[in-house]
């Protein structure tokens, strides 16, 4: 199976990167951002011709949906390379560099580093605390994520408009209990899951799995790589190295969205973010033709179609990072035109309050006051959510003091730099708005943290985005304050720099790393302290430990399955969802008939045929009109994970569960006429309805 798991890990990467890659290479674009920018391309066609074929009838796969882009870009990188032959490249005659300095100075090494120390960091922090390839966490967005992403997979329509757990196609005619209304949901992680899934025939966990460390090991340090390029490439390489480092040092992003929720679709809104902002501040470089200014605005609209269609929220969390971008583009042009130092503020305070009218507008937008108007109570005073949001021990997050230090270094460094300055700015927006929301309420919180539900993990993701960048400063700047002894003594000699520079620069980023993700560890039995990402990795082995008691526990897995077996295929299976019996659709394609926990707010989207079977499917012998529903419903059977009223500490259910609402089924018993009793064990049964 481990096998199996990294061979999908292998062609997430390859579906996200190499059709993207081809087509990015035949515009003539430099190789290393081609490479990078290439999941812009890959993931937008892959939406918008996922709703196209749905439209058209099509089944969606590998050959019909990643096949022929990939043909387009292969078509046209050849045709390319026919009409723009390739130049040399090799540089004029001249004085040769160590090979060190070459490395040193290759961003091929740098981008390398970038994702070897990726794919080392989610080995040992998320990889390495699975319990097996195929192990899944059980949260009540889970439930809804597997769902979706096993429709996709069943029903071969990937469409983000109107998804539904209920497909309707010839090979699965349930009816719904519910009345499924139109929309959009964000759902390119989904279909990015059930790609993987359908191509390798592999479990559709595994494939989760498999894709969520793609996007941690090697996505998200590809796209950081690229934005740290941009923005010190030209200025200081050692902070570029250096954000191989910290792109994955802070335990609420990305490892938090692995823990929490999961929030797996804005995870794979976050992790690209950084790519279209690049290609945004590309479009303001200096000597850049019109046509180059063209070419990059389209791909930056490119990558908000892919970046809408992962997660709308990460929309909004890239607006954070470029608007101070935005400001500080107006006072530098109108400089560069001659125009006056109080005319370019005065512009740049212009560009500012268009950007805050926008916000506005946005925070007004119908389709987003569901978003905007949700609330995470406050929980903590003004003091301590800064005291958190200082030290990174955000919400129910252990401090990181030494990468706390390293931001703040950075910060304060890049404030007397001019033209870094505005960087500052995103970090103390997104620390704001996690104060804010953390410690009051009212349209202040909702306005500066309601386009992220101003739920406190999702702010503190945005704070640790924006950090990296001063993260990597903050490592160059400690590097140059250690180094300023040697350079010291080395023009006290009047010598060449002193050759142990660079091991002892080395060694001190080593020291640094060890002290940022050092697990949790334990002092002669007597002090016992608890890092950051020593509770993140423990978090990861509780939730994916299938051993222990669970919504859906070892037992109840077991006994499912066997009852599976039992029931002729494609059989539809009533359930009580919230004994875990949810989760049996997006696991093994269960037709079971309730495949989520929560049933809908508005009482009019349940059929009148399920809340009478709810109600009251223990009177399916002696009423009618029961009998009537149960047979319209087509169901076959009835499974019950959790027989009984008898309290158990191994029953573990979610916010969703409500007893009354089930009380029809939770009242069937052995002896309850109507149902034949096909497999026992314990407090769990599957009966047969007798019809």
């Amino acid at each position: 199976m481990w096998t199996l798991f990294f061979v999908a890990y292998l062609l997430t990467v390859v579906l996200l990167y190499l059709p993207g890659f081809l087509v990015l290479l035949a515009t003539r674009l430099p190789r290393i951002e081609a490479l990078c920018l290439g999941p812009l391309i890959s993931l937008s066609f892959y939406g918008v011709w996922c709703t196209s074929l749905a439209s058209l009838g099509i089944q969606a796969s590998v050959s019909t949906v990643a096949l022929p882009l990939l043909l387009v870009g292969a078509g046209a990188w050849l045709m390319s390379r026919g009409v723009h032959k390739d130049r040399a490249t090799g540089t004029a005659p001249g004085r040769r560099s160590s090979w060190s300095k070459m490395l040193y100075g290759s961003d091929w090494c740098v981008l390398a580093a970038y994702v070897a120390f990726g794919v080392v960091a989610v080995a040992i922090v998320f990889v390495g605390n699975l319990d097996g390839p195929a192990s899944f966490l059980q949260e009540y967005d889970n439930g809804a994520h597997l769902g979706e992403a096993r429709s996709f997979l069943n029903s071969g329509n990937y469409s983000p408009f109107s998804p539904s757990p209920y497909p309707q196609v010839p090979a699965d005619q349930t009816m719904s209990p519910f009345v499924m209304g139109g929309g959009f949901y964000p759902a390119l992680w989904h279909a990015l899951v059930a790609l993987v899934a359908g191509t390798l025939g592999a479990p559709l966990t595994l494939a989760v799995n498999a894709t969520n460390a793609a996007l941690v090991g090697t996505v998200f340090p590809v796209s950081t790589f690229l934005l740290l390029r941009r923005l010190f490439g030209a200025q200081r390489h050692s902070a570029l190295w250096a954000g191989a480092m910290v792109t994955l040092a802070f335990t609420t992003f990305p490892w938090d969205f692995l823990s929490f929720g999961p929030l797996y679709p804005n995870l794979l809104g976050n992790v690209i973010l950084f790519l279209p902002t690049v290609c945004f501040m590309r479009m303001f470089e200096d000597g850049l033709g019109a046509g180059g200014r063209m070419g990059w605005g389209t791909l930056f609209f490119v990558g908000c179609v892919a970046l809408v269609l992962s997660h709308s929220g990460a929309v909004f969390t890239m607006a954070v990072l470029l608007a101070p971008f935005c400001v500080w583009q107006g006072y530098r042009l109108s400089r560069a035109a001659g125009r006056s130092p109080a005319f370019s503020c005065g512009l740049a305070c212009t560009v500012a309050l268009g950007v805050a009218f926008i916000w506005c507008v946005c925070y007004k937008l119908p389709f987003l006051r569901s978003v905007v108007l949700f609330n995470w109570p406050a929980t903590v005073s003004i003091p301590q959510a800064v005291a958190d949001a200082l030290s990174l021990a955000f919400f129910e997050h252990t401090a990181q003091p030494v990468l706390a230090f390293l931001v703040l270094a950075g910060a304060a460094s890049l404030t007397r730099k001019a033209g870094a300055r505005w960087l500052v700015a995103p970090f103390g927006f997104s620390c704001v708005s996690f104060v804010v929301a953390m410690s009051s309420e009212g349209l202040i919180k909702r306005l500066l943290a309601g386009f992220w539900y101003t739920d406190p993990h999702r702010l503190a993701a945005n704070a640790a985005l924006m950090a990296i960048p001063l993260a990597a400063w903050g490592v160059s700047v400690v590097l140059e304050w250690a180094a300023r002894p040697l350079e010291r003594r080395s023009l006290a000699r009047q010598a060449e720099p002193d050759p142990s520079l660079r091991p002892c620069s080395l060694a001190l980023v080593a020291a640094l790393s060890a002290a940022i993700f050092w697990p949790s560890y334990e002092l002669r039995d007597h002090l016992s302290v608890q890092t950051s990402f020593g509770s993140q990795e423990e978090r990861i082995n509780a939730q994916n430990d299938t051993s222990a008691p669970n919504v859906l526990s070892p037992d109840e897995i077991a006994f499912s399955q066997e009852a599976l077996l039992a029931v002729p295929e494609g059989s539809l299976i009533l359930n009580s969802p919230n004994d875990g019996s949810a989760f049996l659709y997006g696991l093994y394609g269960a037709n079971v008939y309730y495949r989520r926990f929560d049933l809908p707010s508005n009482e009019r989207s349940e059929s009148a045929d399920s809340r009478l079977m709810r109600e009251s499917l223990d009177k399916f012998a002696t009423d009618q009109s029961v009998h009537d529903a149960v047979e319209r419903s087509g169901a076959t059977y009835l499974l019950l994970l959790d027989q009984g009223e008898e309290a158990s500490d191994a029953r573990r259910y979610f916010w969703s569960y409500y007893p009354e609402q089930w009380l029809g089924f939770e009242s069937v018993s052995d002896e309850t006429p109507g149902f034949t009793v096909v497999l026992a064990r314990g407090d769990m049964r599957l009966y047969r309805i007798d019809l």
